[in-house]
């Protein structure tokens, strides 16, 4: 209960917390006039010298709270602030204004209405209604570069981030149209752009092409900021940004105004102010520009400035002494957290980036361990030496050791999503604080259950449900529907709906699916009917999903899961009259889709779990113990920045003015030149979250095998500091990265019926690259023939294959062809694809492009050989060893075109395989590109492994054909409109890896081996089926073991 303060008993919890200032924190409380500017490093009491020299100035000075405004930068930091003045202060705390930045301006433009009339009445749109603004003005805004036809919204991401930045720089759009402007006027004016000799006379020089696309890029980008204003308008919306950005505006130009609210701050006191962007700063400049000597106090350190990303500008800071000549800085340099190694260590890394700083001492005897450097073998065995290393810690708490909190820090949310699912798996509470940390096992689930309901005819999301553990379904027997279903193309709901066809596909226990059909049906009618909330619930309830989850050891953990989704439905509703299901299932894929963060309320998982955050989400936090992961170069230093933008934001001045674009040019340089150093104090910023133990781990290789490099910084932190261990993980490996929860031991029944369905089906290049990219993939969508959509580049596909196949059908029976019947051919195909209308304008002018061309370049050679189109093989075996003895395995394929080069007993033919989009280059094909990223975009040599499976499967169907040469025949042209063809003769060793692989598929599937592995692909889609597969077989073998994720 709070209790009221005396003056008497304010003054002596004053005089009793200054009492215990060193003297630099003294001299900074003390020094209540003029402008003062504190260097406070980590550690270095930065909060308590605030609320200080808060409750300083109201005790020495007759200024009322009001007229305090204290600005920083989180709420956390906000209430961290006041609870610290109201123990000094009472309750005069709750009348000094802190607030954020955003909760300042906020509040001016809710007190002050009239002075901002856009924004007055409205609300801060969500990243989910921006991102639908920009997808529908990209579709009807005039663009060439920012409209792709391979991604349509390729750069709305990019978009939403330029603008964001252009925003927190102060640019409304009228002013970033002239940036651009003048940057096209001073593009034009450059002489001696194009080539004025040789081959290339006339054109212009590659630099200046590439000049010329990014002003290209940022005037569409300025026309797409102006129509994105208009639409926020008419919507009555307004950006997170435009809190500041229209004070900044409405403060520039109206001075009567400005000076309302500078009569109200007589002192103003700034936190973290490293981390100010520029409209941030200049609302700060300008409410202090009352007197040339202003009462304004910033505290900040720049060896802590992470936010660049964001906007920040570490320059802010810097140039602070030079705006205000009489400055008083005062430097803490008694750090209270950490120990003098962990000290230590930090200072020496943070020197390198050129930055000048005292070195900071522990105050106090700490007892002090060094850093510890722990290099493994590869990235699985840094998780599982991180998860033992951390249950000896619990373990030795558990048996009356000392407690200690505990955090891992990762450079990206990628990693601490992985790393809190290989501790979960190993019984450890976590609490995982990421942008992802929200988006929990059942969260997906839930979604994935509601996708269904909002649109039962999707077999794809329908499917997905069968596979829910609290529906309880019999797996095998949903195996069997499944299949049944896909190979009869009856709708999956009829055959799980229907006793006769339940039967007809071997389900002995049919009861629970029709029961499950009815209860699908039910909540499918609640859907359209009822409040999102509402529907919610009846879902909880009716499906049994709550007292599943509570009937496991593990349910109270799981049932995080369903808070988390639950307030996500929540933060959606708000505003709304009638929230659907269907609009919050668009918000949901929508921030999936861009990667972007869920911010409403969660309770927080477990007080007492190993915190898993980002280390930029660390900052302000300390733990006693840091494990720090991924140690290696280009995770931690040497990170690759790619913008979609170059901004003209710096060094350009509409008057000429020499100084400004000087000072521009300053601030361009930062931006360009700082990458390192940011990454350098974000690694400093980790470090220093330790009270007593830093534990730095870096794997030798990833995990393809591929080598790692440790990070620069640890190198910069010298051998001195680090003890350097190389440790390897002795017991049986758990392999959490590439395994799912156990290695699963298969029951005879499944075990058969997927022999059964593999030694049926055969196999088809399709199957086996499928396999080889991703077991799951290959077993849901080849072996069970799970319902799949084609995408609109298949669709493109297929009816350009169709078209040219009706080309060479028509010229084999003798009759004339013509550009106008390919073009005619492939729009009738077209049209009966299931596109949408934009879709499909887009489509024929690709494929009207395409063909025309392709048909220009190649109509000479149509002729030159006897041609079959869409040659399908089928009786084609070979050998294969399937439990000790030899069997006939059936293969098959449909060749898109065999030129019969010779006629005769034995032909020799040229296979040709058709590919649409971008033409790769015969290193790509083959699947030997340095670049890892490039070879997992490219396939790892699919294109390649056709040809070859082409030639076996020609070789096993009776030899009439032999394959002299495979070709792969890009029907779209490069960047320049040139058309490629990449002809490949196969030697007869390639034949021989092709069948060694067919033989170790043929081996998994026997062994069924590949139920313990996952594929590279983040979040894949039926690896998270396989994981549902797996944790269901598992509990129908014991129903009594509970699975903990």
């Amino acid at each position: 209960m709070f209790t009221m303060k005396s003056s008497v008993e304010e003054k002596s919890a004053f005089e009793e917390a200054y009492k215990r200032l060193n003297k630099r924190q003294k001299e900074a409380v003390d020094a209540i006039e003029g402008p003062v500017l504190v260097r406070a490093g980590p550690g270095t009491g930065k909060t308590q010298v605030l609320t200080l020299r808060i409750a300083n100035i109201l005790q020495k000075t007759d200024t009322a709270p009001e007229n305090i405004l204290a600005l920083t930068f989180t709420e956390s930091g906000v209430s961290a602030m006041r609870e610290r003045l109201t123990s000094l202060v009472g309750s005069s705390a709750y009348r000094v204004q802190i607030q954020t930045f955003h909760g300042y301006c906020n509040d001016v433009i809710a007190r002050f209405p009239e002075e901002f009339p856009r924004i007055v009445g409205g609300r801060v749109a969500d990243e989910a209604e921006r991102i639908k603004i920009f997808e529908e003005l990209i579709e009807s805004v005039p663009l060439t570069i920012l409209r792709p036809w391979g991604d349509t919204f390729y750069y709305v991401f990019a978009i939403l981030s330029a603008i964001k930045e252009i925003k927190r720089e102060g640019f409304s759009p009228e002013d970033f149209l002239k940036a651009v402007e003048k940057e096209r006027e001073n593009f034009n004016e450059i002489p001696d752009k194009v080539y004025e000799s040789g081959r290339f006379i006339g054109k212009m020089k590659g630099k200046y092409t590439l000049k010329e696309k990014k002003i290209t890029k940022n005037e569409e980008l300025a026309l797409l900021y102006g129509e994105y204003e208009k639409e926020l308008h008419t919507k009555r919306l307004y950006d997170y940004e435009d809190m500041i950005l229209e004070v900044l505006f409405t403060i520039r130009k109206n001075p009567e105004f400005l000076l309302i609210l500078q009569e109200e701050a007589h002192y103003i006191l700034a936190d973290e102010h490293q981390d100010a962007n520029a409209s941030q700063n200049e609302v700060l400049t300008l409410l202090a520009s009352f007197h040339d000597n202003p009462n304004i106090f910033v505290v900040g350190d720049e060896k802590q400035a992470i936010y660049r990303f964001q906007g920040a500008s570490i320059q802010n800071f810097l140039s602070f002494e030079e705006k205000y000549p009489s400055v008083k800085v005062i430097t803490l340099e008694e750090n209270y957290r950490s120990t003098q190694a962990i000290l230590d260590s930090a200072h020496s890394l943070i020197q390198k980036s050129g930055i000048s700083s005292a070195k900071l001492m522990a105050e106090g005897e700490k007892d002090q361990n060094p850093l510890r450097l722990i290099e493994l073998e590869n990235e699985e065995e840094e998780a599982e030496f991180l998860a033992n290393e951390i249950q000896k810690q619990i373990q030795n708490q558990k048996e009356g050791g000392e407690k200690k909190e505990m955090a891992i820090l990762c450079r990206d949310n990628r990693d601490a999503s992985f790393f809190a699912e290989v501790l979960r798996q190993r019984g450890i509470p976590v609490v995982l604080e990421s942008k992802e940390g929200g988006v929990l096992e059942e969260a997906k689930k839930l979604k994935g259950f509601f996708k269904s309901l909002n649109d039962p005819a999707n077999e794809e999301y329908f499917a997905e449900t069968l596979f829910l553990d609290f529906l309880k379904l019999p797996l095998l027997e949903t195996l069997k529907a499944l299949r049944l279903s896909g190979r009869k193309r009856i709708p999956l709901q009829e055959v799980i709906a229907s006793s006769f066809f339940l039967r007809e596909a071997g389900v002995l226990e049919n009861e629970p699916f029709l029961e499950y059909s009815l209860l699908f049906e039910s909540l499918v009618k609640s859907a359209k009917h009822i409040s999102l909330l509402s529907f919610f619930e009846e879902t909880l309830e009716k499906a049994g999903i709550l007292s599943y989850f509570l009937s496991e050891p593990s349910g109270f953990f799981r049932l995080e899961g369903v808070q988390s989704f639950f307030e996500s439905a929540k933060k959606f509703s708000e505003g709304k009259r009638f929230p659907k299901l269907t609009a919050f299932l668009e918000y949901l894929d929508t921030l999936e889709l861009y990667r972007i963060e869920d911010t409403s309320k969660r309770k927080t998982p477990s007080s007492n779990g190993v915190r898993i955050m980002t280390a930029h989400r660390s900052k302000g936090l300390e733990f006693d113990a840091v494990y720090i992961v991924g140690a290696r170069e280009g995770k931690w230093g040497g990170k690759r920045e790619r913008n979609a933008f170059s901004l003209p934001l710096y060094g350009i001045s509409e008057e000429g003015d020499e100084e400004e674009e000087k000072e521009g040019e300053e601030k361009k340089s930062e931006k360009e030149n700082d990458r390192e150093n940011d990454e350098r104090r974000l690694f400093y910023v980790a470090l220093t979250r330790a009270r007593k133990d830093i534990v730095i781990l870096f794997s030798q290789k990833g995990q393809n095998g591929k080598a790692h490099i440790p990070s620069r910084f640890l190198e910069e932190i010298g051998d001195e500091l680090l003890s350097r261990e190389k440790q390897e993980v002795t017991h049986e490996k758990n392999e959490k990265a590439k395994s799912f929860l156990f290695s699963p031991k298969v029951s005879p029944s499944y075990e058969e019926y997927v022999h059964e369905l593999f030694l049926s089906q055969g196999l088809s290049v399709t199957h086996l690259n499928n396999y080889l990219q991703c077991p799951w993939t290959y077993f849901f969508v080849n072996l069970l023939r799970l319902p799949q959509a084609e995408n609109k580049h298949q669709l493109y596909g297929s009816a350009m294959h169709a078209a040219l196949n009706d080309l060479f059908n028509r010229l084999r029976g003798g009759e004339e062809i013509s550009i106008e019947f390919l073009l005619a051919s492939f729009k009738r195909h077209l049209e009966k694809m299931p596109l949408l209308e934009r879709d499909f304008k887009e489509a024929c002018e690709k494929g009207k492009k395409a063909l025309e061309g392709y048909f220009q370049t190649y109509q000479e050679t149509f002729d030159s050989f006897p041609v079959l189109s869409e040659f399908a093989v089928r009786g084609a075996f070979m050998e294969i060893e399937w439990k000790g003895e030899n069997i006939p395995f059936p293969l098959s394929g449909k060749l898109d075109k065999v030129e019969i080069l010779n006629d005769g007993e034995v032909s020799a033919v040229n296979v040709v395989d058709y590919k649409t989009g971008k033409p790769k280059s015969r290193n790509e094909i083959e699947g030997k590109t340095k670049s890892e990223k490039v070879a997992k975009k490219t396939g790892r040599g699919n294109y390649y492994r056709q040809l070859v499976f082409y030639k076996m499967l020609l070789e096993k169907n009776g030899g009439q054909y032999s394959m002299q040469s495979g070709e792969i025949d890009f029907l779209e042209p490069d960047e320049k409109g040139k058309f490629h063809r990449e002809k490949f003769i196969i030697p007869d060793g390639e034949v021989k890896v092709l069948e060694n692989q067919i033989h170790e598929l043929a081996k998994d599937i026997e062994n069924l081996s590949f139920f313990e592995r996952i594929c590279e692909e983040k979040d894949c889609r039926y690896c998270r089926l396989g994981k549902a597969f797996v944790v269901q077989m598992s509990r129908e073998k014991n129903p009594s073991r509970a699975i903990d994720r």
